[in-house]
C-alpha cells in the first residue's frame, strides 16, 4: 500500500528500520523485482511490463551499495575504479576511450579526489572509498543516484566527507538524489522529500513527508 511520487526537482530521504523493505522498494524501482509485474509501478513515464527491459531502467540509474566496495579486486586503481562505471563493470576489463577518461578525471577534480588517482583503491579510508563509488556511479549522469546508506561505519570527518559531496552533486547537476538510511540525522542538506517507514500493526507502512 505505498503511494510514492518522486518527481523532478525532488531529493527523497527514504528512511526506515532494518527490514521494515526498503531494499526490496530498491529493487522495484532498479527494475530488479519481478513483482513490479501487474503492479502500478510506473518508471520514467513507462509502466512496468509494457515491453521494455531491465537495462532501459538501469541506464537511468546510479547505484551506491554498502557493500559494493567490497566486490573491487584488490590493487585496482581508483582511476580505473570510476571508468568502471561507464561499463557497470566490477573491475575494468576494456580500455576506456579519451572522453570518458576525461570525464572520469573530472569527477575526481570535482570531489577533491584527484590527489588520489592512481592510489590503490583498497588502500583508502572508507570514506574516500565512498566517494570514489559516488564518482563511479555518476560519470554515466544518471537521471537517479540511489545512495544505500553511504555514511554506515564511517567516522565524523569522512561521514562530513560524503554528505558534502551528496550536495555538491544536488547542487551542480540534474541528477535527483534518493538517500537511504535508517536514521533521520543522517541526510544531507539537499533532501526536500521523505519517504518515512513506519510499524503498522504487524508490518510497515511507507508515507511521504
Amino acid at each position: 500500500n505505498i503511494n510514492w511520487s518522486f518527481r523532478v526537482g525532488q531529493h527523497c530521504h527514504l528512511i526506515g528500520p532494518n527490514g521494515c523493505g526498503k531494499t526490496t522498494l530498491l529493487s522495484l524501482i532498479m527494475g530488479d523485482n519481478q513483482k513490479a509485474y501487474g503492479q502500478a509501478v510506473e518508471l520514467f513515464g513507462v509502466t512496468r511490463g509494457s515491453g521494455e527491459n531491465v537495462w532501459d531502467i538501469k541506464r537511468w540509474f546510479g547505484h551506491v551499495g554498502t557493500e559494493q566496495h567490497l566486490d573491487f579486486i584488490r590493487g585496482m586503481k581508483t582511476l580505473d575504479v570510476i571508468l568502471s562505471g561507464f561499463l557497470d563493470s566490477v573491475g575494468l576489463y576494456q580500455q576506456s576511450d579519451g572522453l570518458q577518461r576525461q570525464r572520469a578525471i573530472q569527477w575526481l577534480l570535482t570531489l577533491q579526489l584527484d590527489e588520489f588517482e592512481q592510489s590503490d583503491f583498497d588502500v583508502l579510508s572508507s570514506g574516500l572509498q565512498k566517494m570514489v563509488l559516488i564518482a563511479r556511479a555518476m560519470v554515466k549522469s544518471p537521471k537517479i543516484l540511489i545512495l544505500d546508506e553511504p555514511t554506515v561505519g564511517l567516522d565524523r570527518k569522512n561521514r562530513y566527507l560524503v554528505l558534502r559531496a551528496i550536495d555538491q552533486i544536488a547542487a551542480s547537476t540534474q541528477t535527483q538524489i534518493i538517500f537511504v538510511s535508517h536514521s533521520p540525522e543522517d541526510r544531507p542538506n539537499c533532501i526536500n522529500q521523505e519517504l518515512r517507514f513506519e510499524a503498522s500493526k504487524e508490518t510497515f507502512t511507507a508515507r511521504a513527508y
